[in-house]
């Protein structure tokens, strides 16, 4: 899989490349513990992602490399094609690798797989609209979206100057604790330098109606930070054991056109650790 994102023809400065490693590195640390079926694709949807760049910006500057991941029950491996954005769609879920497996807090298992695709884009259009989308997601304990589907964008700009949109990784499902605000952080990173700003996915985006997740009628909070965004959520009063899909979408600007790619991940409510002293004593709480 490393072989397959860092080819020997990748002709970006040692520190892009040094980055993206350091992406997908965080991938895997962050996971926990990490066939193609002809079944419908019904309830078993957890995580997807696109991102893409252009290899060779000067010899072939509309030819571009997508990386989509997603991730399934692991009882039920599937795949779903990436429709290029102009009436072309992907012929490469034969070519899908697993990256690895993890479990959910209720000991759900899920497995990551991954398949990087080319397209080399005629006429002259500079941008174009990628994406993946099918039915469904999965259900209980899932509060917004259950059983609904499941879309996922990246817009590609090829206006010169440009060789890649925004680059990010996520584990499939990350935790919150009930009980506080929490925080996540998500690492984004534009191989030009362009800045990066990030937001919560419309529904349109992620496919279904009532994507913004919410507890008590707090919604999470995305904002730009140092190296990626960072979500923020009151999940106090949480019911421990519920999923909610966050949909998350980072652009990048260069030359007046937009470049994007989106994270469509689950949130599952955890219970807080247990309060612990250190030493003896009286301790005032």
């Amino acid at each position: 899989m490393i072989r397959a994102l860092f080819s020997s023809n990748d002709r970006r400065p040692k520190e892009v490349k040094s980055m993206k490693r350091t992406l997908v590195f965080l991938l895997f640390a962050l996971a926990t513990g990490f066939g193609w079926s002809q079944d419908a694709l019904a309830s078993h949807f957890r995580y997807g992602t696109i991102y893409w760049r252009i290899p060779d910006p000067v010899g072939a500057p509309r030819t571009v490399e997508f990386t989509v991941q997603q991730a399934w029950r692991t009882t039920f491996l599937a795949c779903t094609e990436i429709n290029f954005g102009d009436n072309t769609t992907s012929n490469a879920c034969g070519g899908v690798t697993n990256i690895g497996t993890g479990l959910d807090a209720l000991g759900q298992s899920y497995t990551l797989r991954q398949y990087v695709v080319s397209r080399t884009y005629a006429g002259n259009n500079t941008s174009f609209l990628a994406f993946f989308q099918d039915n469904a997601r999965i259900g209980a304990p899932l509060q917004n979206g259950a059983d609904a589907q499941f879309r996922v964008e990246s817009r590609v700009s090829l206006l010169a100057g440009n060789s890649s949109g925004p680059i990010s990784a996520s584990p499939p499902i990350r935790q919150f604790q009930t009980g506080a605000i929490r925080q996540i952080f998500f690492p984004v990173f534009d191989a030009d330098g362009d800045p990066t700003s990030c937001r919560i996915g419309t529904d349109a985006e992620a496919g279904f109606t009532g994507s913004v997740p919410t507890i008590a009628g707090n919604a999470p909070i995305v904002t730009a930070v140092p190296g990626g965004c960072l979500v923020t959520w009151n999940v106090t009063t949480g019911v421990v054991g519920n999923q909610y899909v966050i949909h998350l979408v980072m652009e990048s600007t260069r030359g007046g056109g937009v470049s994007s790619t989106q994270i469509d991940l689950l949130i599952e409510l955890v219970l807080p650790p247990v309060p612990t002293c250190n030493g003896g004593g009286t301790f005032d709480v």
